[in-house]
């Protein structure tokens, strides 16, 4: 089981994807899906149903509350920019 947002009918829709098809919830993204405290009991497979090679796949949560970023790579940027590393 997989969740995306996808694009459709000039809108967006969170959909739930099980093999290959993907049936769309009743959420514009999966964002306001997870932000329902029972999101899991709204899973449902009685939406509308699409095959997943002809989903249009859009952000998956277009506002999202938090950014967390983590400098793995940080090191070997610093040194790809031909700069001094931090002391």
């Amino acid at each position: 089981m997989r969740l995306a947002t996808v694009r459709i009918s000039g809108g967006t829709k969170a959909v739930l994807i099980e093999g290959g098809e993907a049936f769309e919830l009743d959420y514009s993204d999966v964002g306001s899906l997870l932000a329902n405290p029972s999101w899991e009991r709204e899973l449902n497979r009685t939406g509308a149903v699409h095959s997943v090679d002809s989903l249009d796949y859009a952000t998956l949560i277009p506002s999202p509350s938090k950014i967390i970023c983590v400098g793995h790579n940080y090191r070997n940027h610093i040194k790809e920019m031909g700069r001094e590393l931090p002391t």
